[in-house]
């Protein structure tokens, strides 16, 4: 990848709450021409430990018109040049209103609000997929208090996620009918329930343009947790030309503009990608994306600036976060004194370069155990 190293930016990011900040701070932080501001709504982030950081403000507001004006207040007085917002929530907020913020020229572009919303909503996806004949699992949209005679059509083990959810957290396995039964008089909010496909997990990260991907980047698991539908805590980066093909044909369906993460899962029985859902924001690998050749929160500003940047072929590497690493380590311990795996393959090098965050981080989880102990 390259690009313009001489452009000098100021980033804002809105939305320091957010557990991805960490990471697109990495990201950032690796361009000296960057410098790094963060608003949040919240005190106790680690990330306001950061070394990287210029600034870091806490703002309370209680509505979208009063969070606009923080942000245009603080554009102004800081001479922002790129507002960059990190989770769907903001994200969305901004979209909806982005004609009530006088710093609308600085946001980094976005899909139109309709698309974003089709994209992030699983049960709109589901839809939308079919409607543009995009390979995906049998999908049934279920509401409380409806009947659903259709439901045995997708045959059992039947997977139950709610439309709007991260990480895995609220998806459950219906195994036979008793299981779907009180299932359907417990739930109390849209659900989409899809068939269960024998195969395995693969994902795609990209940064796209009126539809036209310009960046991707393909992974798959290799190293889990022990919870179900965590997020994979080691990857293998790697090229699948069907795959991306498939990515192509959804952008191209949303017109997106911006970064996405689209979760996908091959289909052993007939052997092609199905779309699962889409993430409308950065993801939770973007530190072995970086390791890998891309360093996609950089290239987004470069996007929003209208500055030209080559991409060359990614390294398929593999890559572990901070689980990851401690599970290898267990595994095998004498990888604590094999540095040049450490520095490629792991996230401990930038724990390294900026370690009070983490620190920060570990003090507060510790915490909060002994608390509910």
């Amino acid at each position: 990848m390259s690009s313009k190293s001489d452009f000098n930016c100021s980033v804002l990011i809105p939305d320091g709450e957010h557990a991805l900040l960490f990471q697109v701070v990495s990201c950032l932080s690796a361009c000296k021409n960057v410098s790094i501001h963060v608003l949040s709504n919240k005190k106790n982030v680690p990330i306001s430990y950061s070394r990287h950081l210029k600034s870091f403000n806490i703002i309370k507001t209680t509505s979208p018109k009063e969070w606009l004006h923080e942000i245009d207040n603080y554009v102004l007085q800081n001479q922002i040049d790129i507002i960059l917002p990190i989770q769907e929530k903001s994200i969305e907020k901004l979209i909806k209103h982005r004609t009530q913020l006088k710093a609308s020229h600085t946001l980094v572009p976005f899909p139109s609000l309709e698309n974003y919303k089709t994209a992030i909503d699983k049960a709109n996806l589901a839809t939308h997929l079919t409607k543009f004949s995009i390979n995906c699992p049998k999908t049934i949209v279920v509401v409380p208090g409806d009947n659903y005679p259709e439901i045995n059509q997708l045959g059992y083990p039947i997977i139950a996620k709610p439309s709007r959810s991260i990480d895995g957290y609220g998806i459950k396995v219906l195994s036979n009918k008793d299981d779907t039964h009180r299932f359907l008089k417990s739930f109390s909010s849209t659900y989409v329930l899809q068939e269960f496909i024998e195969g395995y997990d693969i994902d795609c990260s990209v940064l796209c343009k009126d539809g036209v991907v310009l960046l991707h980047i393909i992974q798959k698991g290799i190293l889990f947790e022990n919870r179900k539908f965590a997020p994979a805590i080691g990857l293998q980066f790697l090229q699948e030309e069907k795959l991306l093909e498939i990515v192509r044909a959804l952008m191209t369906s949303l017109k997106w503009t911006g970064v996405a993460h689209i979760d996908l899962r091959y289909d052993k029985k007939t052997k092609v990608f199905k779309v699962i859902e889409v993430n409308g924001r950065f993801w939770g690998s973007m530190e072995g994306a970086l390791a890998a050749g891309y360093n996609f929160p950089y290239l987004y500003c470069l996007l929003a600036k209208n500055i030209p940047f080559k991409v060359s072929t990614y390294k398929k590497i593999k890559h572990y976060n901070i689980k990851g690493l401690v599970k290898l380590i267990n595994q095998k311990p004498s990888i604590l004194f094999n540095w040049s795996f450490l520095r490629k393959h792991t996230t401990l090098c930038y724990i390294f370069k900026d370690p009070l965050p983490t620190i920060a981080r570990f003090i507060k989880r510790t915490r909060v155990i002994l608390r509910r102990r």
